[in-house]
């Protein structure tokens, strides 16, 4: 609840008078700080308070001590209310004062709350200007004095501390010795000076409690201070009545430019835009502050485009806050003509020679000649005159395709109008529609493609003057039509329903008529095709009116303040190679050909980047966009491609450096192969290979001359190979085997029953090998191989069969033990047979092991054999005996 009324107003305005009229021209003017009780000290804006001194207490629970409450007194009033009635806590509130602080004034109103039961009314502090003084004021009528010589003082014995009073404590650290005073509600006579205790550089006060043994409660009706002075009572300003402390409120409410509210306005965005039509003049600001009492300081803009300022001081007069208006300017539609310039060499707006009769363009352009203006040095005029019968021409503009509004707005005058048939013809065809206008020396305007009539210029018009022609076109209407309006008049002059027509997109001027002589003087000539515009519609009509330049060149391009090498205006692209890394990125700007020109620059934000300069001309048409590339050296080493004659490796990826190429059966030559480095600037070596099959290799050095990548390419053509290098049967290998041959046939020993297994092994690892194994004895395994070409084959068949040999009838009788055997095994005879020989052969046929037998029995060591099957044979005396045995 905010202490306001409208005679505590009144007083405040006149107060400020007095003020006003007192300080006028004071060096350093009074000025109360005013906390009011209003708002909770810790909520508070201006002044700002802060806890301090906390002990046995967070912040929350010290802020239960200090409450707003309204006055029991005036309902329209709010007081602070501090209560710390907890044994071993404290906290205090506490506000800074301005560094450099030398002076102070500080008055209070309090009263104590529960003196009964409290030890304390308040505790003060004050640690400014190099000294340090803390009051106590306590519940049985004292004031301790603490900080310089630590004096009680009692209170007047009428003093009643559970009223309101006022202490005033007046600082003076420039005085020798440095100076506390004290006064009891501003009597004159001071209750306490002392002289305060030296301290170091804090600049604050605060108050609360800054005891944990002692119980403070007071309530506060308001504080003030005052740093410009040591002030006694009846010296400085008054105290006002009443007390309230300043709004700090410096929002505005309402923005208006010419009167018009901005949109969307909220009072914490301190920034906006606007934009005017072109040719607006600085427009009016107005704003409206939030607090009546607060000050508001419109700054306008100097022109347009520019900028607004409205500086907001609150009521408090230290808050400020400034709003900013940016007054822009729109981009007119207008394209102008301003005769500075012959039509057929400007640039923009294009013009071309049109409905030539009897005359070449350069015969033509005799006619039209850029003069100095006779009334104006500085400008220049179009003049045009055709003095001969029988030619023709006219100057052509051409308008965008699917035109449909049109606003046309010229000034000239007639030239030589007692010697010539008219003034100017202009045609315009655009929108599926035409209309021309013959403008006659004869004060008369033949409007022709529509209905064909003629209309009286008013009898004050006088075309030898100069004259300005509004033609207006809306193709969107129905019907169609063509208003003219003469000196921007807002009535209309014609208006008409143009003629249909075909599909053309354009407006001219000049003579359509051989038949007719024609001479004017043109000013300018501007165009809209964005509508309909009457006088007072659309985009002001400059003045002056001039062809923006049609220039958007660069006259300097630099990096970080040097002129970019090799910069030519007319080069757009640009890079700059660094050898080493940089700290700092390069920063460019540039400088327009044509000031007017607007440049839009993107820097870069990392090596490698492309920075721009965008160069929109004064027209707003014509960009030019100037490319600045910034790159280290390459270390770049990588091929983008690799082709094989003309066709490109598939599934090729720059860090993958081995591949292999298969080319057509029979190949003989090598083939040619070319790169491409990924980075341009690197360097591409081919070494081809020597022969089929070969490898091609590719170094790529990079641009750093130090970096280096090898890619191998492996060629050789598809194989026809379908050969064998190897025939195994039971893994040994087919004895009298040859690539060549294709039949084999194998005995295997007598009694043999398990069918043995094929294995092969093709010449041509690329070749593909299919066995067919024997599924009985006697039988057939048979090998089938089919070459890489995957046509060429070849097939090997292998024989099995049993011997049956009566050689093999036991005429020795032995045997074999264990079996089956796993490191040795056992032989013993039945008749000694001294010198008898002992071969093992394995299932193929194959002899694996030899010995002689000198005892009826030997022990054999088969740990060195292969799993399987096995035979043993035992001879004697030419004859033979074999057994069968599996070695595990």
């Amino acid at each position: 609840m905010m202490k306001t009324s409208t005679q505590a107003t009144i007083r405040r305005i006149f107060s400020a008078i007095v003020l006003m009229v007192v300080l006028s021209g004071s060096a350093l003017a009074q000025k109360w700080t005013i906390y009011d009780g209003s708002t909770h000290p810790l909520e508070n804006v201006l002044p700002k308070f802060t806890t301090s001194n906390l002990n046995n207490v967070d912040a929350d629970g010290f802020s239960t001590w200090n409450t707003i409450i309204v006055d029991p007194d005036n309902q329209e009033n709010n007081l602070l209310q501090f209560v710390d009635s907890y044994d071993g806590q404290r906290g205090m509130l506490r506000s800074n004062l301005p560094a450099g602080t030398t002076k102070l004034t500080f008055v209070t109103r309090i009263k104590a709350y529960d003196i009964e039961n409290l030890d304390w009314t308040i505790d003060i502090d004050f640690d400014f200007g190099g000294f340090r003084e803390q009051f106590f004021i306590m519940n049985d009528s004292t004031v301790r004095v603490r900080r310089g010589t630590d004096t009680t003082y009692d209170l007047p014995e009428t003093f009643d501390l559970s009223a309101w009073n006022t202490f005033r404590f007046v600082f003076d650290t420039e005085a020798d010795p440095k100076t506390v005073t004290v006064y009891l509600n501003e009597e004159t006579t001071p209750f306490i000076t002392a002289v305060p205790a030296s301290a170091g550089s804090n600049n604050y006060f605060r108050f609360g409690n800054g005891d944990s043994n002692k119980n403070v409660g007071f309530q506060m009706d308001w504080a003030i201070w005052d740093v410009t002075g040591a002030y006694a009572p009846g010296e400085g300003i008054a105290i006002p009545d009443p007390v309230v402390t300043p709004s700090w409120n410096a929002d505005l409410t309402e923005i208006k430019v010419n009167d018009v509210a901005i949109a969307d306005f909220d009072a914490a965005t301190t920034s906006y835009s606007i934009t005017l039509p072109y040719g607006s003049p600085v427009p009016i600001v107005v704003a409206s502050a939030a607090d009546p009492n607060a000050s508001v300081a419109v700054t306008p803009a100097a022109d347009v485009p520019g900028e607004a300022q409205i500086l907001v001081t609150a009521e408090n007069g230290e808050t400020t806050k400034t709003y900013t208006v940016a007054i822009e300017e729109a981009p007119h539609n207008w394209i102008m003509y301003d005769a500075s310039t012959h039509p057929l060499q400007i640039v923009e707006p294009k013009f071309t020679t049109s409905n030539l009769n009897n005359v070449d363009a350069d015969g033509f352009s005799t006619w039209n000649t850029i003069i100095v203006d006779p009334d104006n040095q500085e400008n220049n005029l179009l003049q045009f005159v055709d003095s001969y019968d029988g030619q023709r021409g006219m100057l052509r503009s051409n308008l965008p395709a699917g035109t449909t509004k049109l606003t046309f707005v010229t000034r000239i005058k007639a030239y030589d109008i007692e010697n010539l048939d008219w003034t100017i013809d202009i045609d315009f065809d655009f929108g599926g529609f035409r209309e021309q206008f013959f403008i006659m020396n004869d004060s008369t305007v033949r409007v022709r493609r529509g209905t064909d009539t003629t209309y009286d210029l008013p009898e004050t018009f006088d075309l030898s003057a100069w004259n300005t022609f509004r033609f207006v076109f809306d193709t969107e209407t129905d019907p169609k039509t063509v208003t003219v309006y003469l000196n921007e008049e807002t009535t209309p002059f014609i208006t008409a329903v143009p003629a249909s027509a075909g599909s053309n997109n354009y407006f001219r001027f000049g003579n359509g008529d051989s038949n007719k002589n024609v001479g004017f003087l043109m000013d300018w000539a501007i165009w809209d095709v964005t509508g309909a515009y009457a006088p007072g519609e659309g985009d002001i009509i400059p003045d002056p009116v001039v062809t923006p330049s049609w220039d958007a060149t660069l006259t300097a391009l630099n990096i970080d303040g040097n002129l970019i090498e090799g910069f030519d205006a007319a080069t757009t692209d640009y890079e700059v190679v660094f050898t080493e890394e940089v700290t700092t990125l390069p920063v460019i700007s540039a400088t327009a050909n044509d000031e007017k020109a607007t440049l839009e620059i993107t820097q870069i934000e990392a090596i490698p980047g492309t920075a721009t300069v965008a160069v929109t001309a004064e027209n707003g048409i014509t960009v030019k966009t100037y490319n600045v590339v910034f790159r280290y050296v390459s270390t770049d080493a990588t091929l983008s491609e690799i082709k094989v004659g003309d066709t490109a490796i598939e599934n090729f990826a720059p860090e993958t450096t081995e591949y292999s190429v298969l080319l057509p059966a029979g190949t003989t030559e090598v083939p040619t192969i070319t790169a491409v480095a990924t980075f341009e600037g690197a360097d591409v070596v081919v070494t081809p290979a020597e022969s089929l099959p070969g490898n091609t290799t590719i170094m790529v050095t990079a641009e750093d001359e130090e970096t280096t990548k090898t890619y191998t390419v492996s060629l050789r053509a598809i194989a026809t190979d379908a050969t064998l290098a190897t025939l195994l049967v039971n893994d040994a290998a087919v004895e009298g085997f040859d690539p060549a041959t294709t039949t084999y046939n194998v005995e295997l020993p007598a009694g043999t029953t398990d069918i043995p297994v094929v294995t092969a092994n093709a010449t041509d690892e690329n070749a593909e090998v299919t066995i067919t194994q024997a599924t009985e004895l006697p039988g057939s395994a048979v090998v089938s191989v089919v070459a890489e070409d995957e046509t060429t084959t070849i097939e090997y068949t292998i024989n099995f069969t049993v011997s049956t040999s009566a050689e093999l009838i036991s005429a020795v009788g032995f045997k074999l033990f264990p079996n089956p055997a796993t490191s040795s095994i056992t032989v013993e005879i039945d008749n000694a047979a001294f010198g008898a020989e002992i071969k093992i052969i394995c299932i193929s046929g194959r002899e694996v092991m030899h010995t002689t037998l000198y005892n009826q029995s030997k022990k054999i060591d088969i740990s060195e054999l292969e799993r399987g099957m096995y035979i043993m044979q035992v001879m004697n005396n030419g004859k033979q005996t074999q057994q069968l045995f599996i070695k595990k």
